[in-house]
């Protein structure tokens, strides 16, 4: 990218707050909005202290990561790596095939997967963007991005 364009990317994103403080303030709207219908303080607190320990929650919390970490672990294995870069000749030079042969690989591996599918649509776009700047096409890396986040 040009200078323009990274100097446009920091100013968009200097002011965007991190998930965390995302997730504080919310936090912290809602308690208030609890108070205002009436909920003492210890109620509030009380109620936030069980929903964030609720066991169904943190065994979904538990199994939802575990996916997400073996399907990387299986998108950076050798034989898949072999596959992603079969798709990655077969993405031509065009943004309509490569954005096709992105959503299409990570929508097979989605099926195999859920976490496979996030991490090899993301590998591959990454890589389909890479063998464009090596080979100066022009590629429109959110569509080929929207296209990996497909499976």
């Amino acid at each position: 990218m040009n200078a323009a364009t990274d100097e446009g990317q920091r100013d968009r994103f200097a002011w965007v707050p991190s998930p965390l403080a995302i997730a504080l303030g919310l936090t912290a709207v809602t308690a208030v909005a609890a108070l205002f219908v009436g909920a003492d303080v210890e109620t509030v607190a009380m109620s936030w202290r069980d929903g964030l320990w609720n066991r169904p929650l943190l065994v979904f919390a538990f199994q939802a990561a575990f996916m997400l970490v073996l399907g990387h672990a299986l998108a950076l294995s050798p034989a898949v790596d072999r596959g992603v870069q079969h798709a990655v000749n077969l993405a031509g030079t065009t943004n309509a095939r490569a954005a096709a042969v992105v959503a299409v690989v990570a929508c097979l591996a989605g099926w195999i997967n859920w976490g496979l599918g996030l991490i090899v649509g993301a590998v591959l776009a990454r890589k389909v963007g890479e063998r464009a700047t090596e080979r100066g096409l022009p590629l429109h890396y959110g569509l080929i991005g929207a296209a990996g986040y497909s499976g």
